[in-house]
């Protein structure tokens, strides 16, 4: 709960003392612009009185945001006198409306703040970020008072999206007033791999069939696969146009043997161990048996895949 200010816990005793009580008059407003966080009896009544300006420091509750306004009825600030042991003389209106003085301020200030934020936040992983704001902001009144922004932080490794979100939160005179979510539309470039000619579905990518480009990540339908074309591993699930971007989705996991792939045929004949080559009729993993032709034959054998582009006939 709030502590009322001292003054307020004093004036019943001071008015008391004073012999005042009876002589002050109250007139209430029928409408009010208060410039602080609080509502005072000044600020809605003329306090008329021998220790007027103790009774009108009286504090009557938080004041209402900008915007926004409250109402105190003659009937309720009677009740509040009584219940803190004034006694007074109301006049003037039935009720009245209460107001927050506020300050335009300047939208762009608050672009500014979130666009740097979120800026930063992309700028390790990309060569190059766009950022727009996605809607224009709707004017800003806050209470009068120093303004400070702070952007709120961002999740770490929030990747870039075609659209994105920055909270700002606003303190006045070092109390929060308010927070704003600002929406960009958002352009990330980095390097990424993509395909220099049609290729279809099974293929295996590399150097020779990949080319590198700076491209917007947002506009993809997923992760992008390494932009290092030797490091590539895995065939493509799907067909490639030509100029598309290679995607991680797109490949399928690395195997020890790939189907297509000219590979080593080991086997031994007493205490001689065999080579030759052979291309291998499907993928494979260590410790399972593919089907394989070796060069120069018709027919196929089976052999186990016992290291990478190598197979063994026991």
């Amino acid at each position: 709960m709030r502590a009322l200010p001292l003054v307020s816990v004093l004036i019943p005793l001071l008015l008391a003392a004073s012999g005042a009580l009876a002589a002050a008059r109250v007139t209430l407003k029928g409408s009010a612009l208060v410039a602080g966080a609080r509502i005072t009896l000044a600020d809605v009544a003329s306090v008329q009185g021998e220790d007027g300006a103790a009774l009108g420091a009286l504090d009557l509750g938080p004041a209402p945001l900008p915007g926004y306004s409250a109402r105190i009825s003659r009937a309720e600030l009677e009740r509040t006198l009584r219940s803190r042991g004034l006694a007074a003389q109301l006049a003037g209106e039935n009720a009245v409306s209460i107001e927050r003085r506020a300050q335009a301020f300047d939208a762009r200030q608050l672009t500014a703040v979130a666009e740097e934020h979120l800026r930063t936040h992309l700028a390790a992983g990309h060569s190059r970020v766009e950022l727009e704001l996605a809607a224009p902001l709707a004017e800003l009144q806050l209470p009068a008072g120093k303004a400070t922004l702070t952007p709120r932080a961002l999740a770490p490794g929030l990747v870039a999206r075609r659209r994105m979100q920055v909270w700002v939160d606003i303190a006045v005179d070092g109390v929060f007033a308010r927070a704003v979510a600002l929406p960009f539309q958002v352009r990330a470039y980095r390097p990424l791999l993509a395909a220099a000619r049609e290729l279809p579905a099974g293929a295996l990518p590399d150097c020779g069939t990949l080319v590198a480009r700076e491209d917007d990540v947002t506009a993809l339908d997923g992760a992008a696969a390494a932009p290092d074309c030797g490091a590539v591993r895995g065939r493509l699930k799907r067909a490639m146009a030509a100029g598309a971007p290679l995607l991680a989705a797109n490949l399928q996991p690395e195997v020890a043997v790939a189907q297509g792939e000219s590979i080593r045929l080991q086997m031994r004949d007493g205490a001689i161990l065999l080579e030759s080559r052979a291309t291998a009729l499907s993928d494979g993993n260590v410790g399972q048996r593919i089907e394989v032709r070796p060069a120069g034959a018709n027919s196929t054998v089976r052999a186990e895949v016992v290291g990478p582009a190598l197979v063994k006939i026991y």
